[in-house]
């Protein structure tokens, strides 16, 4: 898209390229880059950092600002990471560990995220002691979850009170017709508000029992076959996992 904005001399303003945010470019400098932000924003204990800087595991460089940790993780697939079983591995482990996130809002992160939320309700958020269980399950699965996936949408407050800015608001302000105006959002992709119907129901559908499909272990979506009451007709439907509504895929 970037570039096909680019190449167009009809396009107003100058255009040089794209920037990127928020992409798994390199994992391992992600991870490094982590490590600092959870250390300077005092996510863990001065007695692991004593042991991350050291000779053992910062041997990359005097500096550890500059340190390469990935170097102590190991992965299968080049993109899920978890420590090795040396005591630098099990330090960044503990770092890593889900629940670490789970009580902050890494975009806004001295922000006060308060209870009520729209989104909350809707979706709630693991909580620590779930995650806690699922990682003695599976002691082999990645400590590192997208952040975005984990963003917190429960209280710091205990006093009920406005919903998060970060949801609510920017789902509200985002809808609003000026704003969608002054992004130029074409009127088919905006907000219908059409009716759900079913689908199978209403046109004497059958349909077989749903059924789990995985992708390296771990749920990946479902799959559902539809027929028509001759058989000679068919629709399977997969879902796949992903954002806070699952892709549909016919």
């Amino acid at each position: 898209l970037g570039a096909r904005i680019a190449e167009d001399p009809n396009f107003p303003a100058e255009f040089k390229g794209i920037a990127i945010g928020n992409g798994y470019m390199h994992v391992g400098m992600l991870l490094n880059s982590l490590i600092l932000w959870s250390n300077y924003h005092g996510l863990f204990s001065l007695a692991d950092w004593e042991i991350l800087k050291s000779a053992e595991c910062c041997d990359t460089s005097p500096d550890a600002d500059n340190c390469d940790w990935s170097l102590h993780m190991t992965s299968t697939n080049g993109m899920d990471f978890i420590g090795d079983n040396s005591t630098c591995g099990k330090t960044l482990n503990l770092i890593f560990d889900e629940s670490t996130f789970e009580d902050y809002d890494p975009y806004n992160f001295y922000q006060s995220c308060y209870t009520g939320s729209g989104e909350s309700k809707v979706r709630k958020p693991r909580r620590a002691n779930h995650l806690k269980r699922k990682l003695r399950k599976q002691p082999g699965k990645s400590y590192i979850h997208n952040t975005a996936d984990i963003m917190n949408r429960d209280s710091t407050d205990p006093f009920w009170g406005y919903p998060c800015f970060d949801v609510d608001y920017v789902t509200g302000y985002l809808n609003r017709p000026e704003v969608q105006d002054a992004f130029h959002i074409d009127p088919d992709w905006r907000k219908a508000g059409l009716p759900f119907l079913d689908f199978a129901s209403s046109n004497n559908f059958g349909k077989n029992e749903r059924k789990r499909w995985d992708f390296r272990n771990q749920l990946a979506g479902f799959h559902q076959r539809y027929f028509s009451q001759d058989k000679n007709f068919t629709i399977d439907v997969l879902t796949v996992n992903g954002n806070q509504k699952d892709s549909l895929v016919c």
